[in-house]
């Protein structure tokens, strides 16, 4: 779903979850009573309305609660140059604009509030900007869960507004739907569904059955907990790599775990790796606690991953046959999904990439086969005693699958070339037709460089009279952004697009821009003429202005042959675009500001490569700064942390999960309790191991309520 709403959970993504309440799932489903909506692929949005001066209002972040909303021309500007995107955005936006307007003025105060006090959670799904699955009908779909009340002085949720809301609305649609003029755009509110129940209860069986086992073997009862589970799990897995850590460093160091489990990238831990070394005596010890921090997504997703494929194969068969309410012919669109995915899968297997097969080969494991592709769904949205749940069944490996063919992941290149035209700015005004192919130079700071950026190299190096293109970063620092780092980020925009090849990146030895250009101007042997891109106002303060007299005087200065210079002013990029911008989103530190920074980057990144650029644009920052504790809220909130297990390997992102402690071991059948006993050479040792266990107990208590309850 992603923007303000983060991502729903999967059952295994709950650590508050019983194993019994799982149970309890499988039977609701496999007997038809879950009752839910259809999770649909498209990009989120929450709107709202001000009834004070009649107009919608739109938050993709937490900022744009701050300010009240965004206004459809705000949100079109917000997208501004970013081709379909943009105009799905404005258009959906426009229409749900027009639609409650038509509503009565009571029924608008009582949704929306007096002043866009109140935001529903929506979904634009356009076929202009499909992502794995192709709609049919453009809509603006509006949820039924996700409503609330946001605090206009710090953007954060007031209250949850609950489903009865959303209900009101949708009874409303039906008597306004003439009152519409004629629309691009469909608003409704996502239709109650009610999975089917399954023919026989074999597949019940099945999943109970491998569902028991596992809790078996782990010795765990119908009231623990996945959290209690992945706690007593890791605490084994630290007490096997380091039998003799002490106590006190074992519970930082697994605290430390969840943190590189559930955090994102771009937050400080709460838990310093210092902190724990400082408790282990030995070198080697220490280079193990290491290795384990280093292997804590790993390590974690290993745990959770049996349990993932129960409930995985389950979902898989309680969705399939399930029909999209927004799919014209289901079967053909089915048909054209799997056929994506062969060819997804042919090309990977071709491209002999080891990393890429390891990848291929894990989603394998959940898809199996392409032909067990059932429904051209994403999946299934349902609640389960105040929780929202999703059943995804084989959309979710398809498409890590497509993704991985069509953008790559770090350090792995994308198997389809990218189209240059996906990604859409201004052309720039100067169009070279000389018989003499021009070396067009494009100077700058880039602290950090942005799309905007890219899309006046885009334009320069498919200018049919540019043999090459040099990007000169400056090599002075600005803001805690080095150079190099700069030059890594266009590294990373630059993968994998087919004009790439005409794009040098350099770092020159001269300290301004400015500079950059007249010592290439002063040392180039060639007489190949300069195309020199530079902004509307540098053009206009006439810094540059100096260049073209210097390429023509090279004769009197230097004894080389005179250099044509022609200086093209690009006009502003990507809505007006500024690498200031950025920076200052990054040097918020608020739990969501990254999202602005996200929407800077180009769209045909990877979501790996944009992890990878969000750390390169963090300022360098002195130790005396990083020695600093920073406060709680600043750093980690639960609802940034705790989300998809699937999903933080993949993306590092998080979503909240709720709190509340766990309230004590359950014992198992055995009523010896759900932890076994850890050191074999102590089993004849009663009191000594009993002594031993309540520790132990003790211990995973205070890491599971760390993990539950205090925002890691």
């Amino acid at each position: 779903m992603g923007a303000v709403q983060g991502h729903m959970s999967h059952l295994y993504d709950n650590p508050n979850l019983k194993f019994g309440e799982i149970q309890d799932i499988f039977q609701k489903a496999a007997s038809g009573e879950l009752v839910g909506t259809e999770k649909t692929d498209g990009q989120n949005i929450m709107v709202s309305y001000n009834v004070g001066d009649d107009t919608a209002r739109a938050s993709r972040n937490k900022g744009h609660f701050k300010v009240g909303g965004l206004t459809p021309d705000e949100l079109q500007a917000f997208f501004g140059g970013r081709g379909d995107l943009e105009h799905s955005f404005s258009d959906s936006f426009r229409a749900f604009e027009e639609m409650a307007r038509t509503l009565p003025e009571d029924a608008k105060l009582k949704l929306f509030g007096p002043d866009a006090n109140i935001y529903y959670n929506a979904e634009v799904q356009d076929p202009r900007t499909s992502n794995v699955i192709n709609y049919d009908v453009a809509t603006l779909t509006i949820h039924r869960t996700g409503q609330g009340e946001y605090n206009k002085e710090n953007g954060d949720l007031i209250r949850s507004v609950p489903e009865e809301y959303a209900a009101y609305l949708e009874s409303l649609l039906d008597r306004t739907e003439d009152m519409i003029e004629d629309t691009a755009y469909r608003v409704q509110v996502n239709a109650i569904r009610q999975l089917e129940r399954l023919s026989n209860d074999s597949t019940l069986v099945l999943a109970i059955k491998r569902l028991k086992n596992f809790m078996s073997t782990h010795g765990l009862s119908d009231n623990n907990t996945i959290g209690e589970y992945l706690v007593q799990s890791l605490d084994r897995q630290v007490s096997k790599v380091l039998p003799n850590i002490n106590r006190e460093a074992k519970k930082l160091l697994m605290k430390r775990m969840f943190e590189e489990a559930y955090g994102t990238e771009n937050k400080k831990r709460k838990i310093t790796q210092r902190a724990i070394l400082d408790g282990i005596e030995d070198d080697e010890s220490k280079s193990l606690a290491k290795s384990l921090i280093k292997d804590s997504k790993i390590i974690i997703a290993e745990f959770i991953l049996p349990l993932e494929d129960i409930i995985h194969d389950f979902a898989v068969e309680m969705l399939r046959g399930l029909e999209s309410a927004f799919i014209l012919d289901n079967p053909s669109e089915l048909e054209r999904q799997k056929e994506e995915v062969r060819k997804a899968i042919e090309a990977i297997e071709e491209s002999n990439n080891d990393d890429a097969m390891k990848i291929l080969q894990q989603q394998m494991k959940k898809l199996k086969n392409v032909e067990n592709m059932t429904t051209p769904t994403e999946g299934f949205v349902f609640d389960y005693n105040g929780h929202t749940y999703k059943f995804t069944g084989n959309f979710a490996p398809a498409n890590q699958i497509l993704g991985l063919f069509k953008y790559g992941r770090k350090g792995i290149p994308p198997m389809q070339p990218i189209d240059a035209s996906e990604i859409l700015y201004e052309k720039l005004d100067y169009v070279i037709t000389s018989d003499k192919p021009f070396v067009a130079l494009y100077p700058g700071k880039f602290k950090p460089p942005h799309a905007g950026h890219l899309g006046v190299v885009k334009e320069l190096a498919n200018n049919p009279g540019v043999l090459k293109v040099k990007v000169l970063i400056s090599p002075r620092p600005y803001k805690g952004i080095t150079a190099e780092k700069s030059k890594q980020i266009w590294e990373l925009f630059l993968k994998g697009l087919p004009w790439a090849d005409n794009v040098e990146v350099e770092i020159p030895k001269a300290v301004s821009p400015v500079g950059a250009v007249y010592d290439y101007i002063d040392s180039v042997s060639s007489s190949l003429p300069v195309l020199l891109a530079v902004g509307e106002k540098d053009e206009k303060d006439g810094r540059y202005a100096a260049a073209i007299e210097r390429g023509k005087s090279r004769p009197q200065r230097l004894n080389q042959a005179p250099l044509d210079v022609v200086i093209d002013a690009i006009p502003s990029q990507a809505g007006g675009l500024c690498a200031t911008d950025i920076r200052n989103a990054i040097a918020e530190k608020t739990p969501r500001s990254v999202a602005k920074v996200r929407e800077c980057l180009p769209p045909h990144l990877s979501l790996e490569d944009k992890e990878e650029i969000m750390k390169l644009m963090e300022p360098v920052i002195s130790a005396e700064e990083a020695a600093q504790e920073v406060p709680l809220e600043e750093t980690f909130r639960a609802d940034d942390l705790y989300g998809l297990i699937d999903e933080i390997l993949d993306e590092l992102s998080g979503m909240g999960v709720g709190g509340g402690k766990i309230q004590g071991a359950a014992t198992s059948s055995t009523g010896k309790g759900p932890w076994p006993d850890l050191d074999a050479e102590e089993e004849n040792e009663e009191q000594e191991k009993d002594q031993r266990l309540k520790g132990e107990k003790a211990l995973i208590q205070e890491v599971a309520n760390y993990l539950l309850n205090a925002g890691v």
